[in-house]
């Protein structure tokens, strides 16, 4: 009875540790995560796409399975996987895209970058380059580290009320 017990417990613990394993971010993730991406090359049905001088197209990770950015524009989110080969899965939850207007040259081209953002199948990183790729578009971002996030401190700093001190 005891070793029964015994391997149970193994066999429970070992399962735990497999779901943590395997449930935190890929290293493909962990890579996208640690940089904010700006488009720097976008081919669409294999012609290349002129990026107006004044567009920003940006990727960039919100949290857990949230990632954001600029797309011409107007914002955009989305809930992404990536698994440990570079496959993206778009999520079906928590996405969407702001709906403001702007010159008509930025919203031809915020039209194109998304759909062929929502085209991509894989993502492959190297150094300072990401490359997302589907069957008829290639998005080609160069990255910049994400600056590590400051300790949050539990308690405010307080406010002062001192009304002799200057605000200028």
């Amino acid at each position: 009875m005891k070793r029964i017990l015994a391997v149970i417990l193994a066999l429970v613990l070992l399962g735990g540790g497999l779901f943590v394993l395997f449930s935190g971010p890929t290293p493909i993730e962990e890579e996208v995560r640690a940089q904010f991406w700006t488009l720097v090359e976008l081919t669409q049905d294999g012609e290349a796409v002129a990026i107006p001088a004044d567009a920003e197209a940006t990727l960039a990770h919100g949290g857990g399975k949230r990632y954001l950015g600029a797309a011409g524009v107007n914002h955009y989110q989305v809930q992404l996987d990536i698994d440990r080969k570079g496959k993206l899965t778009f999520r079906d939850e928590g996405g969407g895209v702001t709906e403001m207007g702007g010159p008509e040259h930025l919203m031809d081209f915020e039209a194109i970058y998304l759909a062929a953002f929502f085209q991509v199948e894989t993502a492959q990183v190297t150094g300072a380059t990401l490359v997302l790729e589907g069957p008829k578009a290639r998005l080609e971002y160069r990255g910049e580290p994400v600056p590590p996030r400051e300790a949050h401190s539990d308690q405010e700093e307080p406010v002062s009320t001192d009304s002799n001190e200057s605000t200028s």
